[in-house]
């Protein structure tokens, strides 16, 4: 899920996701530490959910690109702890008719709009709203919407039949590829009722 991000961007969302912990709901907060001390060891810690952000920061970041448990947990904390950036992007997703569903991503329509629609309404998001990075605005869109470019088996066979966005980051890194797997992990993780 998160492999394809690059690396600085990573941080910063695992970061927000474990500083912001003991602040979302309390069944975000469960996925996250419950991620954590099943997979990550920090020593000196029995359960390594209650080091603090310093020790758990490059373990948990290291994990997150692996193991859908805990990228699972840091998304569902990073995106509770975003209520502004999510307020906007479901007001905006919503004007512009590219979100059904309301804004909780297990009852979202997961339908995809036409290539140029989406380039320029995401890219109408970005300039509505420089007071949020591009990367956030990016991931709080395609993480609420569950709207991402085609990546059937067939589109992954044939490049030249995929329709996806060509958003890159400032690395050159595809953007939609990196979302194209968010998506997969996305619909594969059981439903969060507490939005």
């Amino acid at each position: 899920m998160f492999r394809e991000m690059n690396d600085s961007y990573l941080g910063e969302v695992v970061k927000r996701a474990l500083d912001w912990r003991s602040s979302v709901s309390p069944g975000a907060r469960a996925a996250m530490n419950n991620a954590i001390n099943a997979h990550v060891e920090v020593n000196g810690f029995r359960s390594a959910d209650k080091a603090m952000t310093p020790l758990l920061l490059k373990p948990v970041t290291d994990k997150a690109g692996a193991l859908d448990a805990i990228a699972g947990g840091v998304l569902k904390v990073w995106a509770e702890s975003h209520g502004a950036l999510r307020d906007e992007v479901v007001a905006f997703l919503q004007e512009e008719s590219l979100l059904d569903g309301g804004g909780d991503t297990a009852e979202t329509v997961l339908t995809y709009p036409p290539e140029s629609l989406w380039d320029h309404a995401t890219g109408k998001l970005i300039e509505r709203h420089p007071d949020f990075s591009k990367d956030d605005l990016l991931l709080m869109s395609y993480y609420i919407s569950g709207r991402l470019p085609d990546v059937s088996e067939e589109s992954l066979d044939n490049p030249d039949s995929q329709s996806k966005p060509a958003i890159h980051d400032e690395t050159g890194i595809d953007v939609g590829e990196m979302l194209a797997e968010i998506r997969e992990r996305l619909l594969s993780m059981p439903r969060d009722d507490s939005f």
